[in-house]
């Protein structure tokens, strides 16, 4: 493979103009096919490469069984992890042994090959609670492999977040959705936006009335699918940063905060465009683009939230130290 990139070298050396730097060019090529050569004969490629590929091959379980492209989280449970592993790509030092190694490797191709036989030969249209611990258990066999048992400590953080992302995707969980007590501050919110926005309006439970139409919020619409969405995000957050407890649980106030305040104005919205019987444009913001929208909205609030209390105060309190 190397040979070849060093033919191909030569070849574009021979076509450039002579008042090229042909050295400088040389040099440059040669830095780059190095980096090149260090990156694939680094361990940590290796296992970024096998992570990669368990979840491609985990998305594409994901959308045979279901029929439906993954979930935000089941992306975001990956990327996390490979983001972790590689700013840990410079410690990553196979230390395992001969029990560590057969065990991970047994967690690993089990997973794998429950996943290929339940594709095969079983009719079913959701992910099992097993089929669920893929990531988790693939992740934990993979760094038996390389760092043993002992040394598995290592990577709490990226088994604990796994862990958290894991719970959060089991199916019996979704029944948590169904939380009425989400349902009801979610109701509540929205009515004192509307009333304090000059609406006449009405609750009755799960149901928000305004003159001319009315609303019920099902758990579907409501605040707890985006909680349990964002909840593996904050905890990875607060176990990166190296910040006071305070903060942290500031940090975890302010996002569901502004989870609930979001999604109350969108549902605010619903009420008012049923209100005025503008039922095309309550569907592009119930179920279409305009859903998405405020989903990003919510994302873009946690990214600054989290910058501002963990990251911009500490740089202060740094700065202010330092006088």
């Amino acid at each position: 493979m190397f040979s070849f990139l060093s033919i191909q070298v030569n070849q574009v050396k021979s076509r450039l103009p002579e008042f090229i730097n042909l050295k400088k060019i040389e040099k440059a090529l040669e830095l780059q096919l190095q980096q090149i050569k260090y990156f694939l004969n680094h361990k940590s490629f290796w296992l970024l490469s096998t992570l990669s590929c368990l979840a491609t091959f985990h998305w594409y379980f994901i959308l045979k069984i279901s029929g439906q492209f993954p979930l935000v989280n089941d992306y975001l449970h990956w990327t996390i992890i490979l983001i972790l592993l590689w700013r840990k790509r410079n410690k990553i030092k196979f230390r395992s042994n001969l029990i560590a190694s057969l065990t991970g490797l047994l967690l690993t191709f089990w997973m794998v090959f429950r996943h290929l036989s339940v594709q095969i030969y079983t009719i079913t249209s959701s992910v099992d609670i097993i089929s669920a611990l893929f990531p988790l258990t693939v992740l934990t066999g993979i760094l038996l492999v390389i760092t043993g048992f002992k040394r598995l400590i290592n990577y709490k953080s990226e088994i604990l977040i796994s862990l958290v992302f894991t719970i959060i995707s089991l199916p019996t969980l979704t029944s948590l959705a169904n939380s009425s007590l989400i349902i009801s501050l979610d109701s509540k919110l929205t009515a004192f936006l509307l009333h304090y926005i000059g609406f006449e309006v009405s609750r009755q439970g799960a149901i928000v009335n305004l003159t001319k139409g009315s609303i019920e919020i099902f758990s579907a619409c409501s605040s707890i699918s985006l909680i349990l969405l964002l909840i593996p995000i904050m905890f990875a957050i607060v176990l990166e940063y190296s910040t006071t407890i305070k903060k942290k649980i500031l940090f975890c106030v302010g996002a569901i905060f502004s989870v609930f305040l979001v999604n109350s104005v969108r549902l605010s919205l619903l009420v008012i465009l049923v209100d005025k019987s503008d039922l095309v444009n309550f569907e592009y913001w119930h179920s279409g683009s305009g859903a998405r929208l405020f989903s990003n909205i919510i994302v873009f609030l946690i990214a600054g939230i989290a910058y501002f209390i963990l990251h911009y105060s500490s740089d202060l309190q740094q700065i202010k130290s330092e006088e």
